[in-house]
C-alpha cells in the first residue's frame, strides 16, 4: 500500500479530516495523528491505525480556552492552568461532558485537552471549526515522530494525508489530571511540576 500524500496544503489536510479521514500534522511538541474528534467512526479508525486501547482515551486539541467548555467540565483549576500554560505543552485531563465518541473519553469518563503552541496546528483546528484528536503519530508503544520523514511507513500507508512541517518540540506534552484528589502528574514533559504547583499547589507526582 502506498504512503499517504505528503504536502503543505492546509486545505487538503482539513478536507481529509472533514471527510472522516486520519491525518498526520505538526504540533508544538511531536507530530500529531488526528481526526475529527466529533466523528465516532473516524475516532475508531484512528484507534485501529495506532493500535491504541480505546479504554485509555485520546488527547484532544482545541484552538482556544473557551472551546474546552464544549467537551469537558471546566473547573477553576483548569481555567487557571489554561490561562497560564495554554497555548503550550500541557495536556489537562478532566471530567468529560456526556455524549463524546467512544474511545475519545477514557474508561473513567475523563478527557485530555490542550491548546497547541503552533499557529499552523491552530489554523487547522479553526478550519474544521471543531476539535481534533491530538495523539502522537506512531504505533502504540513506539517512539513519537518529530517530522514527516520519521513517521513509520506502515502507519503512513494507513492514513489519508501528511501535513508536512517541523514540529516545535522534542518530547510529548506534560499530562496532569484534575479528576483525582489531589490532582496528579501523569506524564512529565516540557512544563515542569514546580511551575504547575505555582498554580495548583496540591498537585502530586505520586
Amino acid at each position: 500500500m502506498a504512503a499517504a500524500p505528503v504536502g503543505t496544503d492546509l486545505a487538503a489536510a482539513a478536507a481529509a479530516i472533514q471527510s472522516g479521514g486520519v491525518v498526520a500534522y505538526p504540533t508544538d511538541t511531536v507530530v500529531g495523528l488526528g481526526c475529527d474528534a466529533r466523528n465516532p467512526t473516524a475516532v475508531a479508525r484512528l484507534l485501529a491505525v495506532k493500535g491504541r486501547d480505546d479504554a485509555k482515551g485520546l488527547p484532544v486539541l482545541i484552538a482556544a480556552i473557551a472551546d474546552a467548555a464544549d467537551l469537558a467540565v471546566v473547573t477553576p483549576d483548569l481555567l487557571r492552568l489554561a490561562e497560564e500554560f495554554w497555548p503550550g505543552a500541557l495536556t489537562i485531563v478532566t471530567a468529560a461532558l456526556p455524549g463524546q465518541p467512544g474511545g475519545l473519553m477514557a474508561a473513567d469518563g475523563t478527557i485530555g485537552l490542550r491548546v497547541p503552541d503552533l499557529a499552523l496546528t491552530r489554523r487547522l483546528i479553526e478550519r474544521l471549526d471543531g476539535p481534533i484528536v491530538g495523539t502522537s503519530a506512531n504505533r502504540s508503544g513506539k517512539p513519537p515522530a518529530r517530522n514527516a520523514a520519521a513517521i513509520d511507513p506502515t502507519l503512513a500507508a494507513a492514513i489519508d494525508y501528511i501535513l508536512d512541517g517541523e514540529s516545535g518540540g522534542r518530547s510529548p506534552s506534560t499530562v496532569i489530571t484534575l479528576a483525582t484528589r489531589p490532582p496528579r502528574l501523569l506524564r512529565p514533559g516540557p512544563v515542569s511540576l514546580s511551575n504547575l504547583r505555582q498554580i495548583v499547589p496540591a498537585l502530586t507526582d505520586r
